[in-house]
């Protein structure tokens, strides 16, 4: 063997040391997997955070257009338009437009802060679910002193057994601290539909505005009464 090949031979990988090199970096690549997830998840969580503070800021300035009355969670109207849910009366104060949805007659959103969480699987065809859910019942566990009767455009709203086309007053809501009034959810309201999509938690933000992770069952048991330790 001439010099020159002799060098080449010593300076070369052999198979050994090859597979070794590939063994590392393999394992090196599955101890950073995890971290990398919980970093994709982090950002998830954040986005929806901030999605869901900007749901309650238009909220909260839709109140102040309507004696603090907060929006109706689901309209029915017995005639008239279709059904109208809290997103689509909220959409005039975020960055969402509104058009009319034809084939199931709800009133449709565009993409915007309200299907802001990354976690849902969004579909235009679902048209009562942006990913947040509302909670219908703010004033659990006793309703009966806050309602008040609501109607759209004049148009009397279909009976309802939910108390879902009822008014509640922002400044009389008790408990502000712990009452999710949004939060991750399969169906326009929050009430038995919170979905834990953030490792097993939800995206909820509470009454007074500050944003909150919690599991399915605790985020049900202050939706049902927000006094419970």
């Amino acid at each position: 063997m001439s010099p020159t090949r002799r060098q080449h031979a010593a300076n070369a990988f052999t198979l050994i040391e090859l597979l070794v090199v590939v063994s590392i970096i393999a394992v090196l690549a599955a101890m950073l997997l995890p971290a990398i997830s919980l970093v994709k998840e982090a950002a998830k969580q954040s986005k929806c955070a901030s999605s869901l503070r900007q749901v309650y800021i238009g909220a909260m300035a839709y109140c102040q257009d309507n004696e603090d009355q907060l929006m109706p969670s689901d309209l029915d109207a017995a005639s008239g338009p279709g059904d109208l849910f809290w997103f689509g009366t909220l959409a005039p104060y975020l960055d969402a437009s509104k058009k009319d949805d034809t084939v199931h007659g709800n009133l449709m959103v565009g993409r915007s802060v309200l299907w802001g969480c990354p976690s849902f699987k969004w579909n235009m065809t679902t048209t009562w679910s942006c990913g947040y859910g509302m909670n219908f019942q703010p004033a659990r566990p006793s309703n009966s002193p806050l309602l008040t009767n609501y109607q759209y455009d004049g148009l009397p709203v279909a009976p309802n057994g939910y108390g879902t086309y009822t008014v509640f007053t922002l400044s009389r809501i008790t408990n502000k601290m712990t009452r999710p009034l949004w939060g991750d959810a399969d169906m326009w309201g929050l009430n038995g539909h919170v979905e834990a999509r953030h490792r097993g938690k939800a995206s909820v933000i509470m009454g007074d505005g500050h944003f909150e992770l919690m599991t399915r069952t605790r985020a049900h048991t202050l939706l049902n009464n927000p006094a419970t330790p």
